[in-house]
């Protein structure tokens, strides 16, 4: 991973994980709903999806069980180091999700902007990555708009957090506080 200064450690920041499957409350067979999804907190799952070495189970202590690349096991441990839970503004203000809902995928993304500047099909690593955070702040400004006349209590500010420490994980308490 890249680093703004040579020698400063690495450190990425990612907010927790929202919930991926739901029970809907229409559903007729809620209990047999239920233990499907409760399949998926079973350490025998967790082994396996360490297998696909793909997205690291929840459970990490699976990694140590499963059938898994060296390499793997090394950059597992690595995210371990260096990989922190961010705020996640909408837990904070719920209306922060409507204004993600209204947001459009930005074009070209970060690591398409990277892939053009490294294969010299891109030249200006300043305009380009000026001109991205311009299109990202244009997006998001406009969902702002969309999200206000739907109705939404949100404004820019529900994105700041000033207790958000480098290198350190954003932790449940820190939302009361911020």
């Amino acid at each position: 991973m890249l680093v703004p200064e040579k020698g400063k450690p690495v450190a990425a920041y990612r907010p927790p994980q929202e919930g991926v499957f739901w029970i809907s409350g229409d559903s007729k067979r809620v209990r047999d709903a239920s233990r499907l999804l409760e399949y998926f907190t079973l350490p025998e799952h967790y082994v396996k999806l360490a297998e696909k070495m793909d997205q690291p189970p929840l459970d990490l202590s699976a990694i140590d069980k499963a059938d898994v690349h060296p390499a793997y096991k090394k950059v597992v441990a690595l995210f371990q180091d260096a990989v922190f839970k961010a705020p996640a503004p909408a837990r904070r203000n719920p209306g922060v999700a409507v204004v993600q809902a209204e947001q459009k995928e930005i074009q070209p993304q970060l690591g398409e902007v990277v892939q053009g500047l490294f294969s010299g099909d891109l030249t200006s690593v300043r305009g380009e990555l000026k001109a991205l955070s311009d299109r990202s702040e244009k997006n998001r400004e406009q969902a702002l708009a969309k999200a206000k006349r739907k109705g939404a209590k949100v404004d820019l500010e529900d994105w700041a957090f000033s207790n958000w420490e480098p290198r350190k994980d954003y932790t449940a308490e820190m939302y009361e506080k911020a």
